[in-house]
């Protein structure tokens, strides 16, 4: 099936997907009773409120478990309409039957329903939920933590046991989402608690109490050797409240401050992208006479041409720059009977000769004439790669991979040895302003991130596995600059940090931030163009569509043989070869053509094409293998998926 065709295909489908019922679910109101009880643990009942829309299987319930000792029951019930908790009792409650999913913690609580509101009762037991100190008690309970949906209207009582002495109470919350949390004091023979309320618990929200109390509350439980710091406590929970208050001013501030850096990445893109060097380039390429092109270095031309990137077959222009110096002569060879037997292969390859002296060549042309030349003969044959026949043979292709990876190797060394040539940055020059920024932006990223934790006001534990994980990507994209892949996967883990931050438009902005400096690091180049090199790249791409009919530059003079061979080198270095074999096929009046053919023959021709286009392939690796396909993981028992409270 062509590509184009999956697009409307992929459209039906989702319009497919589209036209199925609506099913959603809604909490509309939590009301939970919580009591410490004598030996720590933590006994709950909490009254949920679903509204239903579409068929659903049942309820889900996720207790974060962190810091106890687990759960010692868990149970639901469908209660009586209009009753609360003081008015349940086993005569007119409905068990649900429950599962437990040890995958993800949740439990998993089964009672069909549809289109309906209906309300769930449940009761389970938290061991060890609070600790004993020498004078003190202490309690930690995140009572919701990894929802699947906004929780509405949150009511939380946790009654406090005698003997009740308020200077030894203290409560924090740690909530973001705008929950409030008071003192309510009990009245004829109530108990007094701690009341909890939020109108919005939204679903990436977590809500954490933290309440130290009298250590006679838990009085069935053993002491902890260690005492518990009250005023140091006291003090640190102190501040994180004060700095909870600042924190919409402090993130306030920072977005601002990250909207001033986007709109400069922006600006910097957009400076980037306007093509004044490369319009004015064309503008100007007109008056470069036929002669400064054609008289111009093969070897130069393509690395203008690339715009510097060089691929693997442009080691022909090598050749080429150093037969037009007089130092390589080219003679025309049967191909050998391994390529003859192939009916895709040439019958002609040619063979290139050094006549010269090596002391009239540069650091860059020793290294290429010791690398790719033999002796002082330069076989076509050896960048020809497999033929089919040979594909065949795992033997042969692995003799191929050991020549294409020291093939590869060579390439790439000769490749940065011209990146270095002062005469090359007249026309193309390395960007040193791309490594200077791609460092500074992954630091900038790295202090970025780690600020928006801190102003957040996240957990030293969170910020300091934050510090880990994207400290260690920082600094692989340090470590190797060149693998761009590494570059990428930092933004990404940047990226999922700032959307691990709970909902602000800070993280907002700077996720933008990610997203365009990424786009801003993948287009900058690693080579940039003068004005002069654009000039010539223009003149090259308008001489290639004339290659590509077998015209010269000019379309004017007469053609003799050399004129006539770097007419084809040209079209070769230009990527025009196929096309130029065509016009010869078709055109054979053309006095260029015909010019060109007495000088280098098409079958030699076809044979520089077909060794250009087989130069990169890289044969498989026949040493190493995989199992060819995927497996599909197990579920748990219960409900599977990613478990959370919600519905299923």
């Amino acid at each position: 099936m062509r590509r184009w065709l999956w697009l409307p295909l992929a459209l039906f489908v989702v319009i497919l997907a589209g036209c199925g019922g609506s099913k959603k679910f809604t909490i509309e109101q939590a009301d939970v009773a919580a009591r410490i009880m004598p030996n720590g643990d933590l006994f709950i009942q909490e009254l949920f409120t679903y509204r239903f829309e579409g068929g659903w299987n049942g309820m889900t319930r996720y207790v974060d478990l962190k810091g106890h000792e687990g759960i010692e029951f868990f149970e639901a019930y469908i209660p009586p309409s209009g009753k609360y908790f003081e008015d349940f009792t086993y005569d007119n409650l409905q068990r649900l039957t429950v599962d437990f999913n040890e995958d993800n913690d949740t439990y998993y609580v089964h009672t069909p329903s549809s289109d309906e509101t209906k309300r769930v009762y449940y009761r389970y037991r938290i061991k060890g939920a609070a600790v004993r100190y020498a004078d003190t008690g202490e309690l930690a309970w995140s009572f919701f933590k990894n929802n699947n949906d906004d929780i509405h209207n949150v009511t939380i009582n946790l009654q406090l046991q005698e003997p009740y002495d308020e200077q030894r109470i203290h409560y924090f919350l740690h909530d973001r989402t705008g929950g409030q949390v008071s003192l309510k004091l009990g009245g004829s023979g109530e108990l007094s608690s701690i009341h909890y309320y939020n109108a919005l618990l939204d679903l990436n929200g977590t809500a954490r109490l933290r309440v130290l109390f009298p250590a006679e509350w838990i009085s069935e439980q053993e002491a902890r050797p260690a005492a518990l710091p009250l005023d140091q406590v006291l003090a640190e929970e102190h501040e994180r409240e004060q700095r909870l208050v600042k924190r919409e001013n402090h993130l306030s501030l920072a977005d601002s401050v990250l909207n001033i850096v986007l709109y400069g990445a922006l600006l910097l893109l957009l400076l980037h992208l306007l093509p004044l060097k490369r319009i004015a380039g064309r503008l100007l390429h007109k008056s470069l006479l036929p002669e400064q092109l054609e008289r111009l270095d093969p070897l130069l031309a393509v690395y203008i041409f690339r715009k510097g990137r060089l691929k693997k077959r442009d080691i022909f222009a090598g050749v080429f720059s150093l037969r037009h110096r007089g130092l390589v002569a080219m003679e025309e060879r049967q191909a050998p009977p391994r390529l003859q037997a192939d009916k895709k292969a040439p019958d002609i390859l040619p063979e290139f000769v050094f006549t010269g002296r090596r002391s009239a060549l540069n650091e860059t042309e020793r290294f290429f004439l010791d690398k790719f030349f033999y002796g002082k003969k330069l076989e076509t044959e050896r960048f020809t790669g497999p033929t089919r026949k040979e594909k065949k043979d795992s033997n042969e292709l692995k003799r191929y991979r050991r020549l294409s990876e020291r093939i590869h190797t060579d390439f790439k060394k000769w490749r940065e040895l011209l990146g270095r040539m002062d005469n090359f940055h007249e026309y193309v020059y390395p960007n040193r302003l791309r490594r200077i920024l791609k460092t500074a932006l992954i630091f900038l990223h790295f202090i970025i991130v780690l600020a928006l934790y801190i102003t957040d006001v996240s957990s030293t534990v969170k910020i300091g596995w934050v510090f880990l994980i994207v400290g260690t990507a920082a600094g692989l994209a340090f470590a190797f600059p060149k693998r761009r892949w590494i570059t990428g996967v930092y933004y990404v883990v940047c990226f999922g940090a700032a959307g691990l931050l709970y909902e602000s438009p800070a993280a907002t902005t700077y996720a933008l931030l990610v997203i365009v400096t990424v786009i801003f690091v993948y287009i900058l180049p690693s080579y940039r163009l003068t004005l002069t090199g654009w000039k010539y790249y223009a003149a090259l791409r308008y001489w290639r569509r004339r290659l590509k009919r077998g015209k010269t530059y000019s379309g004017s003079g007469a053609y003799d043989t050399e004129s006539s061979l770097k007419l084809a080198e040209f079209a070769l270095v230009l990527d025009a070869g196929p096309q130029l074999l065509k016009a010869m096929k078709r055109r054979s009046d053309d006095e260029a053509l015909q010019s060109l053919v007495s000088r280098i023959s098409q079958p030699a021709i076809e044979g520089l094409v077909y060794s250009q286009r087989s130069i990169s392939y890289m044969p498989p690796d026949t040493s190493s293998g995989g199992s060819g396909g995927f497996t599909d993981g197990g579920g748990g028992g219960g409900g599977g998926g990613d478990g959370g409270t919600g519905a299923f």
